[in-house]
This record gives C-alpha cells, structure tokens and sequence, in this order.
C-alpha cells in the first residue's frame, strides 16, 4: 500500500516496473522467498515453526544451496498467506 506522501510526490512519470528491469533476471525462488519472509517480519525460526519445515532447511533455500521445490514453497506460502507461485515469478525455468 502506498500511503499519500509517498503518492503526492511521484509521478507517473517517475514510477518503474520493477518486473521489466534487468534486477529480476538474477533473483531466485530463494530471494523471493527470504523477502517474503522478512516482509512478514519473521526470523527464521518463527517461519519454521509455522510452516513445520526446519529453520537449517529455509536457510538452504534462501542461499540457494537447495533448490525450492513447489510442495516446500506451499508449506511456506501457506505459514504466509501467500500465493507459492510469488516465489515463482519472473524466475526462469531451468
């Protein structure tokens, strides 16, 4: 949500879709996931207790030493309420 200040000093001019920019080439599951994580204001700890997948295990996903696999992203997502395909987007498939 953009709150008014923000919105009284920009134009349209001025705003960027961030998902044409070339940022999104290099983000992985992993990226989306740990930002995810952090805009929910969990450690993660909390998100491993939520979501019954261990914390040494979301630590893997977020560096990139383990790949996300879509039934881990559901869990995730749902200790979220997020979709699990937003740790999908823009993210090409290998």
């Amino acid at each position: 949500m953009i709150n008014a200040e923000f919105s009284s000093r920009c134009d349209d001019a001025e705003y960027v879709d961030v998902f044409k920019t070339d940022y999104w080439k290099n983000v992985t599951p992993g990226d989306l996931l740990a930002g995810t994580r952090l805009k929910h204001e969990l450690t993660q700890e909390q998100l491993a207790e939520k979501s019954g997948i261990h914390q040494v295990v979301i630590s893997a996903y977020e560096t990139g030493r383990r790949k996300l696999s879509r039934r881990a992203a559901i869990k995730l997502a749902k200790a979220m309420g997020e979709e699990p395909d937003s740790f999908f987007r823009n993210v090409e498939q290998q």
